[in-house]
C-alpha cells in the first residue's frame, strides 16, 4: 500500500504533460471505463483485460478498481489485486476483470495499474494494458477496444503553454441513431479534489453548453446521454474538458484529470470509445515538407 501511495503519479511531479499519446508503456496508468453488468435481460457486459510486459525483466502489476459515482476512491488503494509475474515480452489475460478479480456482480468504473519488477519490487516497470468491453449472453459479439492510458497523458493545468491542460473529445452525437456518454476521472494525488469544466461545441465551433462537475480524490463519473443532459442534440459535437479549480489537504498538490467518451449506436447498443486528445501539437518535425 505504501509503495502505491508513494508511486501514484509521482513520476509526473514537476514535469509538463508530454504530448506522447502514441506511447503506451508506463509504470502507472488507467483504463478509464471497465464494466460488468448481468445478462438478466438477455445480454450483459463484461470487460477482459490484457497486460503486456514490454520490458527486459519479469514484471508484476497491482490493480485498483475505482467505482463510478463521484465518491472518494482513495480507500480502493487498500484493496489491490496483484498480478504476475509477467515474462519479458509476455502477456497475462484477465477475463471478466470486474467480476473475477474484484468480485463485483455489476458495476462501472476505472482500473488503475502500477507496474514493478518481480525481482525487485521497489523498482518500477512499464506495462501496456488493453481492455475489451464486450457484450455477453446474447447472439453475436460486439463491444469496444480501449487502450490503457499512461499517467503522462493526463490533463495538467500546469501544462497550458503546450496545450496539455485540456482534453478534447470529438465525434460526439445525440440523435435517433446514436447517443454519447462522457466520463471523467480525477487522476490527481490522493489528497486533491477537483472541479472539472466541460464545454460543448457544435459542428461550427459555436459554444453549445457547459457544465462543472466536482470530483473527490480518485473519483470517477460517467454522464449518460451527456449531450441531451446539456440540452444539445445532433451530430458533429466536440467537448473541451479542463480543471476549473481544485483544493487539497496536502502540502504539494498535483491536480490532474482524464476525460473520455463513448458513442453508442441506439439500435444495437454497440459502443465506440473516444480517446482524449490534447489541444496542442507535439513539437516534432513533419515527415512531409
Amino acid at each position: 500500500m505504501n509503495r502505491v501511495i508513494g508511486l501514484l503519479f509521482v513520476a509526473a511531479i514537476g514535469l509538463p504533460a508530454q504530448l506522447s499519446a502514441a506511447y503506451r508503456a508506463a509504470d502507472q496508468g488507467v483504463l478509464l471505463g471497465v464494466a460488468r453488468y448481468s445478462a438478466a435481460h438477455g445480454a450483459g457486459w463484461t470487460t477482459d483485460v490484457v497486460l503486456y510486459n514490454p520490458g527486459d525483466f519479469p514484471a508484476d502489476a497491482d490493480l485498483a478498481y475505482l467505482p463510478t459515482g463521484g465518491r472518494d476512491n482513495v480507500g480502493a488503494l487498500e484493496h489491490l489485486v496483484h498480478v504476475g509475474p509477467i515474462a519479458p515480452g509476455g502477456t497475462i489475460e484477465l477475463p471478466d476483470v470486474v467480476g473475477t478479480s474484484f468480485g463485483r456482480e455489476q458495476g462501472l468504473g476505472a482500473l488503475v495499474f502500477f507496474g514493478s519488477r518481480s525481482d525487485a519490487p521497489g523498482l518500477v516497470a512499464p506495462l501496456i494494458l488493453t481492455a475489451r468491453v464486450r457484450r455477453s449472453g446474447g447472439p453475436g459479439a460486439f463491444g469496444l477496444i480501449e487502450p490503457g492510458l499512461p499517467y503522462y497523458d493526463e490533463g495538467n493545468p500546469a501544462a497550458s503553454a503546450v496545450g496539455a491542460d485540456v482534453h478534447v473529445l470529438t465525434g460526439l452525437e445525440e440523435d435517433s441513431e446514436y447517443r454519447t456518454n462522457l466520463g471523467l476521472w480525477n487522476g490527481s494525488d490522493p489528497t486533491t479534489s477537483i472541479v472539472v469544466r466541460i464545454d460543448i461545441f457544435d459542428a461550427s465551433g459555436r459554444p453549445a453548453a457547459s457544465r462543472e462537475i466536482a470530483l473527490a480524490p480518485l473519483a470517477h463519473v460517467q454522464i449518460e446521454r451527456a449531450l441531451a443532459a446539456l440540452g444539445s442534440s445532433g451530430t458533429g459535437f466536440s467537448a473541451r474538458v479542463s480543471i476549473e479549480s481544485f483544493r487539497s489537504s496536502g502540502a504539494n498538490p498535483h491536480p490532474y484529470f482524464f476525460a473520455y467518451g463513448v458513442v453508442i449506436e441506439n439500435a444495437t447498443g454497440d459502443p465506440s470509445f473516444i480517446e482524449p486528445a490534447y489541444g496542442g501539437e507535439e513539437p516534432v518535425s513533419c515527415i512531409f515538407p
